[in-house]
């Protein structure tokens, strides 16, 4: 059997989405290990995979949410990067574990060239979010703009994990000459050469019909749940609803706490009082100052969403490709706030699909978040809708086609 090495960031959203691949090549004998940074060892660890930290000394436990709390603040915008330890560190970790395959998120498109330069190793890139017009080239130049300047004078000219590379032409790596976006583009070539793992079914995108010869699309890659009840069920005949705003909610705290307070008043609605809603804030939130609350409303810091899921009537999100994906899978239809990054896409794929509603996270107001719940809810269009397409995701996911990929690659 072989061993398979995971390199990833610390974004519990791009994290998660590997469960589901890494957890079935485990169930078929082989070895699975990640690298990441040591606030992802709880979450790598439970799920029975062996750990590797690494930028421990940059990154100590804890700076997930100091990245997060870089953004609420308005600080200069921070780019987690490993690039300054692929030599010796992660050269160290290679050698140790002598992976047959080395799977690296796409968020790290830049370290997977830098690997493929320094270590002659070709990696997968996996890519959690349905960008169809966006390749690992184009995440390996975009992630070279968040480095500082030093940095990339660094890599460019003294580091010594370019500079002993064959890969690199003189005309690239040569200080007197000018780094134009030109020779950069050419750098960065050999990143669109390398396979990419889509983990979602091509069906939920604007155009299922699109193909790229090296993309392979996974099933929705779903993880299982933590089978350990992290809420109260409430009245056995109350319909469930949950609500959560993701990781990313300490970015934009102020207007997510406004929105779960908003929240809890439609509960207090009479229409709503053999519903329960179960809210998971994130961290960051003192769950004190929600109170008091309704009797039909809870709210933790964090829920396990698979367990809740596969309970729910109706799942209120920020539109996440994770949590999009695991709500589909368990047939709940979604009302979608979308905030940042890839989520407005995948809000007008949920509305495309006729899967939910997609509203506007700034202007929300109670009236229509109750008019919201209250349509969705009872909308016999937008169910059939979403056991349709939970049909096709169930079916993606039992098929295995790509991981069946992953097993061919090996041989």
């Amino acid at each position: 059997m072989a061993v398979i090495l995971f390199l990833v960031d610390y974004e519990e959203g791009h994290i998660f989405p590997t469960f589901g691949l890494a957890t079935f090549l485990a169930e078929r004998g082989h070895s699975i290990h990640y690298v990441s940074v040591v606030d992802n060892e709880k979450y790598i660890i439970s799920r029975g995979f062996i750990f590797h930290s690494i930028c421990e000394n940059e990154y100590p436990k804890g700076s997930r949410e100091n990245f997060k709390l870089d953004q609420i603040q308005n600080r200069v915008s921070s780019k987690l990067t490993y690039c300054h330890a692929l030599d010796p560190h992660f050269g160290n970790i290679l050698k140790k574990v002598k992976p047959d395959l080395l799977i690296v998120n796409t968020f790290l498109s830049l370290e997977a060239l830098l690997i493929y330069y320094r270590f002659k190793i070709q990696p997968i890139i996996f890519t959690p979010y349905l960008l169809s017009d966006i390749d690992p080239q184009h995440e390996g130049y975009n992630n070279m703009r968040y480095l500082p300047m030093p940095v990339i004078a660094s890599l460019l000219y003294h580091a010594p994990i370019w500079n002993r590379t064959s890969g690199l032409s003189n005309e690239i790596i040569n200080p007197k000459h000018i780094i134009t976006r030109a020779r950069l583009k050419k750098f960065l070539r050999p990143l669109n050469n390398f396979v990419e793992l889509v983990a979602c079914p091509k069906e939920l995108d604007y155009n299922p019909h699109f193909n790229k010869s090296n993309r392979i699309h996974l099933g929705p890659s779903i993880r299982t749940g933590s089978n350990r009840r992290s809420f109260s069920k409430g009245k056995p005949n109350n319909k469930i609803i949950f609500a959560s705003l993701g990781s990313q909610t300490a970015r934009i705290f102020q207007n997510s706490f406004k929105f779960y307070q908003c929240l809890i008043k439609v509960m207090r609605d009479p229409g709503l009082c053999d519903t329960q809603l179960v809210i998971s804030t994130g961290e960051g939130f003192d769950l004190e100052s929600f109170k008091p609350l309704p009797s039909n409303v809870q709210v933790y810091n964090w829920v396990d969403q698979i367990d809740i899921l596969q309970l729910s009537s109706l799942a209120i999100i920020h539109g996440g490709l994770g949590s999009v994906k695991e709500c589909i899978y368990f047939g709940v239809p979604m009302i979608v706030y979308p905030g940042m990054y890839d989520q407005p896409r995948n809000a007008m794929l949920v509305k495309h699909h006729g899967l939910g509603v997609q509203d506007d996270f700034a202007s929300v107001s109670e009236d229509q978040l109750k008019a919201n719940i209250m349509n969705v809810m009872t909308n016999d269009v937008i169910r059939r809708n979403v056991k349709k397409m939970k049909a096709i995701f169930r079916e993606k996911e039992e098929s295995n086609e790509g991981y069946r990929f992953i097993e061919k690659y090996l041989r």
